[in-house]
């Protein structure tokens, strides 16, 4: 009770402090009560939806081992989760649940290891925390070396021998030189990479473009231009 005080009375103070960004309000229904912040910048313009956030608080029974990774009192390893799902007040509000969803069987303590972000090394292989919208799901980057792998973006990454680019899932971009290679423009696995002798537009390689003068435009059908041709989403626009 006096640690469910605390945590109120300290909420509340952040809330005040914030003044006019933050509208501080209750939510009821949980053991512990939800105290959960209105912010004005997590307000959608498009579908003018509101995002609150419920957090955890359960440092009795929980404590945290490594990033987002906590473990219970009987051995049990989870990681920290949230879902989002619709709030009826009123007005269209979304809440965000965190919550701590198992995966005893699958991280290995010993071998967990944060390498950037949501990117992991776990039992000697390369993973991708992939948001659903239930949590968190582990997605393993094929042929991935963990000792050289380093994340160049959230959809773009590398080790020795491949570079990688995310289309739902990480597959390996053929032909491309992890030493050379570097992002124009990449948003959700779509864009254009280069390295030292082509131009791909995610995992594709672009037949005929020239890397050294290959440039983006800002065009609504034409995106990119060489000294040989003008392209749209890596396709050459005649």
């Amino acid at each position: 009770m006096r640690t469910i005080l605390l945590i109120v009375s300290l909420l509340l103070f952040a809330g005040y402090s914030y003044g006019q960004k933050y509208r501080p309000r209750w939510l009821t229904g949980n053991d512990i009560a939800k105290f959960v912040i209105d912010h004005k910048y997590v307000i959608n313009a498009k579908s003018k939806m509101v995002y609150l956030l419920d957090p955890v608080d359960d440092t009795v029974h929980y404590r945290k081992v490594a990033d987002q990774i906590y473990q219970d009192t009987a051995g049990s390893v989870f990681r920290l989760c949230a879902v989002g799902r619709p709030y009826n007040d009123g007005r269209d509000t979304g809440i965000s649940y965190e919550y701590y969803r198992d995966y005893t069987g699958f991280i290995d303590l010993k071998s967990y290891k944060v390498i950037k972000d949501w990117f992991f090394i776990n039992r000697d292989s390369v993973y991708f925390w992939k948001p659903t919208t239930d949590g968190d799901n582990p997605m393993e980057i094929y042929d991935a070396d963990p000792h050289t792998f380093i994340p160049l973006d959230q959809d773009i990454a590398k080790d020795k021998s491949h570079v990688f680019c995310f289309n739902g899932r990480f597959d390996i971009v053929e032909g491309a030189n992890p030493r050379t290679i570097h992002i124009l423009y990449t948003k959700s696995g779509k864009g254009y990479l280069a390295d030292d002798e082509n131009v791909f537009f995610g995992t594709k390689r672009i037949e005929g473009a020239d890397p050294k003068t290959f440039k983006l435009l800002n065009q609504e059908k034409v995106d990119a231009e060489d000294k040989n041709h003008r392209y749209f989403d890596g396709v050459v626009v005649k």
